[in-house]
């Protein structure tokens, strides 16, 4: 199988590395898939009502992304870094949830 690279074609891509299973109702082509932010180096992945914490780090041996074409593969990109998302997802508290006036721990005597 040959493989084929084309001179200034290769894009860069990042990998993200999740804790879990991403499971959809749906097809997932063109689907959102959430919302992923850096600040002052951590990255948080936000996914329906779900928060996930990472950090980036560099792939010791990078990687390469290839498609099939006739006659073999072409190199369509490279991943030298990646968001490790180590910790388990939290869940985000939904803010319009109406209050409850009375509860168990301070119904009125």
């Amino acid at each position: 199988m040959n493989l084929f690279v084309r001179k200034g074609e290769a894009s860069s891509h990042l990998l993200m590395e999740l804790q879990g299973e991403v499971k959809a109702q749906s097809e997932l082509d063109g689907m959102n898939l959430g919302k992923l932010k850096e600040e002052n180096g951590k990255n948080t992945l936000v996914i329906g009502n779900h928060v996930l914490r990472g950090k980036q780090e560099i792939i010791k041996k990078p990687l390469y992304v290839v498609k099939k074409v006739q006659g073999g593969l072409e190199v369509i990109g490279t991943i030298s870094n990646k968001i490790v998302f180590n910790e388990r997802p939290a869940p985000i508290p939904l803010h319009n949830e109406k209050k409850v006036k009375h509860n168990f721990w301070n119904q009125p005597k």
